[in-house]
């Protein structure tokens, strides 16, 4: 049997304006969502990988989404020909169940642990929770400081009016759009991580047939052409980053197969069927003044240094805690509850079948 693809995705990191999450907006149409909970060292991220690999060798296509802080970790697997996930509720975040019993399913990991042996830790583990708050705060203070200098991009002396970005896109929307079946859902390109900045944005647009990609004024035309695909109801993924997360920086059209994004997106390398896509000059409008143009100077190379710093000092914290738990836990029953949602998963794909 040939093996499924795997694709990585961020569905949710810290940004200037806080933590942003796009996960629980994008399991909405999906008809069963396991919802794993349980404190760091409880093997939520390893039941994830092990559900993940179990369908991906059963010859289904999986996405894995990775946790921003700790990249090496998954926060959520979803199966799309099957509309089923399994994700990690979040430590110490929200989670809003929409239709509890009857998509969501809650297993709760916390059901595994010793409960006295984390009672003889509790001041340890109190303490760890509160510092590990207060580094997220801490990176998140600095992340808007950072946010609030950027320069953004511009393309040289010339902009495109509101009608002829228009004209761009429907051009555009004609060549790329596939069958009917609205269904939008929104990730991040790239995030920073504990390790530095990542992106997946390759690995999701090489996997395309098609790439198309933007010089100029990107975020607006991928804006606009998004509204288009939406107004005619087209299956989309888009993605954005973490320092602008209102800006739309790549879009994917799945059941096309076509990836449409900004060419100065990090770590991308040039494929032989890449289509540059440059605003043609007798349709650009002249700004009266042009934006000026600059890179990452090296304040702000400080400052995404001491941003990285506060992640890794969060990331040895979660390590830390998780330590305590992990020894808590009996994992012969988190595998009793990893295998019988296997089960389950297992019987959803053989319904599908009949």
């Amino acid at each position: 049997m040939k093996k499924g693809n795997l694709v990585h995705k961020f569905a949710g990191c810290n940004t200037p304006q806080g933590y942003i999450s796009f996960a629980e907006e994008n399991l909405g149409r999906l008809e069963r969502v396991f919802v794993l909970l349980g404190a760091p060292g409880c093997g939520k991220s390893s039941m994830i990988k092990r559900v993940a690999k179990n369908l991906q060798d059963r010859g289904y296509d999986v996405e894995l989404w990775q946790e921003a802080v700790e990249p090496e970790s998954a926060a959520g697997v979803v199966i799309p020909q099957l509309g089923v996930a399994v994700v990690d509720a979040g430590w110490q975040q929200k989670w809003a169940l929409h239709n509890p019993g009857v998509v969501e399913e809650i297993c709760n990991l916390g059901s595994c642990w010793q409960q006295n042996k984390l009672r003889r830790n509790h001041r340890e583990i109190k303490r760890l929770s509160a510092q590990i708050k207060a580094t997220m705060q801490q990176e998140t203070g600095l992340l808007a400081v950072y946010g609030g200098e950027q320069v953004s991009y511009a393309a040289a002396d010339v902009r495109l009016s509101e009608e002829e970005l228009g004209a761009v896109c429907s051009q555009l929307a004609e060549e790329i759009f596939a069958e009917e079946n609205l269904q939008v859902r929104r990730f991040f390109a790239e995030v920073l991580t504990a390790n530095g900045l990542q992106s997946y944005a390759q690995e999701l647009s090489a996997a395309c047939r098609r790439r198309f990609l933007l010089t100029e004024q990107a975020a607006e035309i991928l804006t606009h052409l998004a509204d288009e695909v939406v107004r005619r109801g087209h299956n989309v993924d888009l993605y954005y980053s973490f320092w602008q997360p209102d800006k739309l920086c790549m879009l994917i059209l799945p059941q096309a197969s076509v990836a449409v994004l900004a060419a100065d997106l990090p770590d991308l390398q040039p494929l032989y069927d890449d289509v540059l896509l440059r605003l043609p000059q007798d349709n650009l409008t002249s700004t009266a003044e042009a934006e000026e143009q600059t890179g990452v100077g090296d304040k702000e190379a400080a400052d995404i240094d001491e941003i990285i710093v506060r992640m890794k000092q969060e990331y040895h914290l979660r390590e830390e805690l998780a330590a305590y738990y992990t020894a808590a836990m009996d994992f012969g029953q988190v595998d009793k509850i990893s295998n019988e949602i296997l089960s389950k998963i297992w019987q959803m794909a053989a319904e599908r079948e009949c």
